[in-house]
């Protein structure tokens, strides 16, 4: 009895505790160190912002990058408490953040329920910081995007399988929202394929060996109740399906990686880097693993040996030891596929970006913390006070190296962006004829003119131009050189319209069955009409006076500025001169109108 009191009392702190470091994050990334919306390390909000604004708006989209249609759908919901207008597009971010907050918290505390009450409290401590420190958890806390809803969609989805692993009998209610769930999650972001694949062949494994043969044939639905699912929520851009299918099949994370030996090189040099600069992360990390895998050849080794007898608990054993051998090659492969993060980072990109789909494998690195208690008990081993003690210790060292790194990084980020921003604009302006427009082409916001670029990026690329006329009202005489139509206009050596008769990819060219069926598709769901325009709202009339773009993010080389220049002096009508400023650590090209 006393320990059931003891037990409900540890949980209760475990979730204030959880709750009130989740509102004392947010009230630090909104209120005592706001982030204006331009200063991003990833263009992620643009597009989301922009794909619900367009659903807001009763407008098509057409972006699948995750695809995360359903996640537009639910933010296109919150202009109804701000509206769409430009001016309230931080209130309407910082709504959102709020929400996820609160999801967070809410999830976090069903997570604490569910642990199992027989282990160690200092168990339940090291499991949860686990989560509570993950770079990119800390990252998104003020972010919108499918990478921000990585606890909040996928701690649930493990819940459940676990628990479906667990049990005895499995309803077939729980198969089938398990696959409405999946198709949800999967149309959210692609990569929670690293859990939904692992968990149905773990669900399979369970099932086989509990010998329960109804469930093995509702199991056998799931994939097509998931697949349905994902269609659902898809539905609006499900005519796009080819570049879909490019997303999941074809799209190559690996293409600087060759062979086992290029894997294992990419693989020392990223965990080099993390051991270096996040010690504590990449110690827990560790012991993990080599907890779990020691653990996995002794238990292995006494049953194969008939050490110990084949049990129902094993039953429910071996699924989770899977899941957590699935969680480790997923963890390898996103940390390769994560690209060079040493040459990133000294690039200046933020670790929690580098490493958001990490997140997911190592979601489930806090389920195999508690079967490793449970495999050390079956095998006879129990966890003395010493053990627990450092297991408390390294869960709390996990939350302290993760928070500070990350406030030192954000503060940093924020002061000095905003910094660059001020001078650069300075800069920019004093090149900019008095009095005229003039236009850039910026696709990173926290470089110059924040708002403008931030709106005018998100309109271009993810709104296909569709709130042209507002911006040109809101930043006059700041205008946006749309600089990839123009590249594409002078690589065709066309002057008025791009020539969009594309050669097929090579996987089509390959196999005439598979061209057949694509063209097919493409005709019969047309792509939205490209915009030909090279400004935001060229057909105002109200040409620029000067163009400018950093050197970093030009779209064609500077060997074909002649023949730009020569371009930009048919489509404004104006003789133009070039010259390449250094503005704060940039190389800026400015094309400037003679008088």
């Amino acid at each position: 009895m006393k320990e059931d009191i003891y037990a409900r009392r540890v949980t209760k702190i475990f979730i204030v505790f959880s709750a009130l470091y989740i509102a004392a994050l947010f009230v630090y990334s909104n209120f005592l160190v706001p982030r204006p919306y331009y200063i991003q390390t990833t263009d992620i909000e643009n597009g989301y912002y922009y794909d619900a604004r367009l659903i807001y708006n009763g407008l098509p989209t057409r972006t699948v990058t995750h695809p995360a249609t359903p996640l537009f759908y639910i933010y296109s919901n919150f202009f109804i408490f701000t509206g769409d207008d430009i001016a309230s597009t931080q209130e309407f971010l910082r709504i959102i953040y709020f929400a996820q907050a609160v999801f967070n918290i809410l999830v976090l505390m069903f997570f604490i329920r569910l642990m199992p009450k027989t282990q160690s409290r200092a168990v339940d401590v090291f499991a949860l910081s686990f989560i509570l420190a993950s770079p990119s958890f800390l990252t998104y806390q003020d972010y919108i995007g499918a990478d921000s809803l990585i606890i909040i969609l996928g701690l649930p989805y493990l819940l459940f399988v676990y628990e479906l692993i667990r049990s005895e009998r499995k309803s077939p209610r729980s198969f089938l929202l398990l696959g409405l769930f999946t198709g949800f999650v999967i149309a959210s972001k692609f990569s929670f394929l690293l859990l939904a694949i692992p968990s149905f062949i773990a669900l399979a494994l369970a099932v086989y060996l509990q010998k329960d043969w109804r469930s093995i044939k509702r199991l056998a639905l799931l994939p097509f109740v998931a697949l349905a699912s994902f269609l659902f929520f898809i539905s609006r851009v499900v005519y796009r399906m080819p570049s879909i299918i490019n997303q999941v099949v074809f799209r190559d994370n690996l293409s600087n990686v060759s062979g086992i030996s290029g894997f294992a090189k990419a693989l020392f040099v990223n965990t080099n880097y993390l051991f270096l600069n996040r010690p504590v992360f990449s110690l827990a990390i560790s012991i993990i693993i080599f907890s779990f895998a020691s653990l996995f050849i002794i238990f292995s080794s006494k049953l194969i040996r008939k050490k110990i007898s084949f049990s129902d608990e094993d039953k429910k054993i071996i699924p989770q030891l899977m899941l957590g051998l699935f969680g480790i090659a997923a963890l390898a492969f996103t940390l390769v596929s994560s690209g060079d993060i040493p040459g990133n980072m000294a690039k200046g990109e933020e670790l929690g970006v580098l490493l958001r789909n990490i997140a997911l494998p190592l979601l489930i690195f806090p389920f195999m913390v508690m079967t490793i208690i449970q495999v050390a008990r079956r095998i006879g081993w129990e966890l003395n006070k010493k053990t627990y003690f450092i297991l408390i210790t390294l869960g709390l060292l996990l939350i302290s190296e993760s928070v500070l790194k990350h406030v030192s990084y954000r503060d940093h980020l924020i002061e000095s962006t905003l910094e660059r921003i001020k001078k650069t604009d300075e800069k920019l302006l004093s090149f900019a004829p008095k009095g005229e427009n003039f236009a850039i082409w910026a696709t990173d916001a926290k470089y110059a003119f924040g708002p403008a670029s931030f709106h005018y990026w998100g309109n271009h690329k993810y709104a296909w131009n569709s709130f042209d006329e507002e911006l040109r009202k809101t930043f006059d005489p700041v205008g946006f050189f749309q600089f990839r139509v123009a590249g594409q206009l002078v690589g065709q050596n066309r002057l008025d319209v791009i020539d969009r008769n594309y050669a097929l990819p090579k996987i089509l060219q390959d196999n005439a069955k598979l061209a057949r069926l694509y063209l097919w598709w493409r005709a019969k769901f047309p792509s939205p009409k490209e915009t030909d325009n090279i400004l935001t709202g060229e057909d105002f009339g109200e040409n620029p006076k000067a163009i400018m773009f950093p050197e970093a993010e030009r779209e064609i080389s500077q060997k074909d500025d002649t023949k730009l220049i020569e371009f930009l002096e048919y489509r404004f009508g104006y003789k133009f001169t070039k010259r390449i400023e250094s503005i704060e650590g940039r190389d800026w090209t400015i094309f400037t109108a003679a008088d």
